[in-house]
């Protein structure tokens, strides 16, 4: 480039870049355009079909398509000999700026090319690039703007009162309900989760913490939802059946009345209740005679004395309550305090401690503690032997197991405890009341239904809600009618039932009877005119199957 075509290259440059710009933002345009119409859509299916769709989806499908809009603008070459042309045209320079700069890339070789480059210099020394080049918004950035606002709309238009009937309503309400008491219930088992298989509930718990935002949004239907909370009430049993199946054996029922049977245990046992009321009889009367100057040291000696119990006979009472319990942690525990303290212990104590160790080892054996009763039974020789140490070394592996069972059966019971509110959850979430009443479907009215059918009375509304409500229907059972009346003006209350509640199919769980039918029993029993002698029979059965 010479001194001569400076100016040109700049002007050149400058409307290069600037059309560069322009090539940028038509494609980002381009693309976000693209990106909010697959946005919508996205968002009107969801929408339609009920699914449940993150933020993000949409989001993600914007930002894509507009980062490949923008690369696909960036990837564009400008030639400056169509820069040239273009400000030709704009200018109207009679194409002076695409033949000068043709021969300065070609170069120079007659005077008159040096004259045609000087004039091409001279006329772009006046253009105004700012005034010629412009860059204007593309029309695809209005379209754009249209199309993410439909976006937008199509997002918060599910959660807009508007757009749902009085059953959606309803139904959403529910949901959100339902959502706060799971991430209530998340949260809690996320913090008690502490035992063997603490991360299976922990991942248990993030499911159900998930699943309750999607149901605090109200972006699934009951259905979805329901579905969603029996897998995890499904897992949550299949937990709870693995761990009963791995500690299957004999019942701890049966192993405490053995233990208890045994007459080595029954005399310590004797002894310890004998001993407490021993104790505290001579504590009252200490207690009678403290303020008194004249009381006897002897009962005050006595007192102190008797206020413990015999070590062995301790030990019995707390074994056979742990067993009573099913507390196998507590086992180890006394275990562990009964090897912690052998060394200090009389020889009368520890022969009362081996026959009490040898009654509980026969106790234990062939239920989910049986390699405790193992361990046991192979302490007792060592004992024997007169080998503490190696005595002491399976008392320990003893303890470890009762431990080990122990976390097992709380295990065990954590996950019944989460299948069961699970279940109570879903029960309540498939109870969600419909917007309108039998009545109100047959006749017409109710909350967002047209006032469409027959006028009637409000007696003979009455006489039908009674009706309505004294007739209840259970799945796949016998039909089971509550108390109720169904009379006019000047008759007689009447009572009608066909087969007693206890007649249901026993494939019917009691808990969908009470959440389904329980207001309209209430509705049907609040009537003046039912006789009081029909209300409590079915007031005490609601009760009975209250889950």
């Amino acid at each position: 480039m010479t001194d001569t075509t400076a100016t040109l290259q700049s002007v050149l440059s400058r409307t290069a870049r600037r059309a560069k710009v322009g090539y940028l933002l038509r494609a980002l345009c381009l693309g976000w355009l693209l990106g909010a119409g697959l946005a919508s859509i996205l968002l009107a299916l969801s929408w339609a079909m009920r699914w449940d769709i993150s933020l993000w989806v949409p989001a993600s499908a914007v930002a894509a398509l507009a980062a490949a809009g923008l690369l696909y603008g960036a990837t564009r070459r400008v030639d400056q000999q169509q820069v040239a042309r273009w400000l030709d045209r704009q200018a109207n320079t009679q194409e002076r700026l695409t033949t000068a700069q043709w021969l300065s890339q070609r170069g120079l070789q007659q005077e008159m090319e040096q004259l045609q480059l000087q004039d091409a210099e001279n006329c772009a020394q006046t253009l105004d690039v700012r005034r010629l080049a412009r860059i204007p918004l593309p029309r695809t950035f209005w379209v754009a703007l249209t199309m993410t606002a439909v976006a937008v709309f199509l997002w918060f238009a599910p959660d807009l009162a508007w757009f749902q009937s009085p059953q959606t309503r309803q139904e959403k309400q529910a949901l959100r309900s339902a959502g706060e008491r799971a991430e209530q219930l998340a949260q809690e088992w996320r913090k008690q989760a502490t035992g063997q298989d603490r991360e299976k509930m922990r991942r248990l718990a993030a499911q159900l913490d998930a699943l309750s935002k999607q149901m605090k949004r109200a972006r699934l239907s009951k259905r979805e939802a329901m579905v969603k909370m029996s897998r995890l009430q499904r897992e949550a049993e299949e937990q709870q059946r693995r761990l009963a199946q791995a500690h299957s054996g004999k019942p701890m029922e049966r192993a405490r009345d053995e233990f208890l049977s045994a007459r080595s245990v029954q005399q310590q046992i004797q002894q310890a209740k004998l001993e407490r009321e021993l104790g505290a009889r001579l504590q009252t009367a200490a207690l009678k005679q403290k303020g008194e100057q004249n009381a006897p040291a002897s009962v005050q000696n006595a007192a102190m004395n008797k206020t413990t119990t015999p070590f062995a006979s301790e030990m019995a009472m707390q074994m056979a309550l742990a067993l009573s319990q099913q507390d196998a942690q507590k086992l180890g525990e006394l275990l562990q305090q009964i090897a912690q303290q052998w060394n200090s212990l009389s020889p009368e104590e520890r022969k009362k401690l081996e026959e009490l160790l040898r009654e509980l080892a026969k106790a234990l054996k062939d239920t989910n503690l049986d390699a405790a009763s193992k361990d046991l039974l192979e302490a007792l020789k060592h004992l024997r032997l007169d080998d503490l140490e190696k005595a002491k070394q399976c008392m320990g592996k003893a303890c470890r197991s009762c431990q080990q069972a122990g976390a097992c059966a709380l295990d065990a019971r954590q996950w019944a405890e989460m299948a069961a509110m699970l279940a109570m959850l879903k029960s309540e979430l498939g109870s969600v009341p419909v917007a309108q009443n039998s009545y109100e479907k047959r006749f017409g009215g109710g909350p967002g239904a047209p006032h469409a059918g027959p006028k009637m009375e409000k007696l003979e509304y009455r006489a039908q809600q009674d009706k309505d409500t004294a007739r209840l229907n259970v799945k796949e059972g016998k039909p089971t009618h509550v108390p109720g009346v169904v009379t006019g003006t000047g008759e007689q209350p009447a009572f009608v039932t066909r087969g007693a509640p206890d007649a249901v199919s026993s494939g019917v769980p009691s808990y969908e009877v009470y959440l389904q039918y329980r207001r309209a029993a209430e509705s049907a029993l609040q009537r003046e005119t039912v006789p009081p002698e029909y209300r409590q029979p079915v007031k005490r059965y609601f009760d009975s199957i209250k889950p």
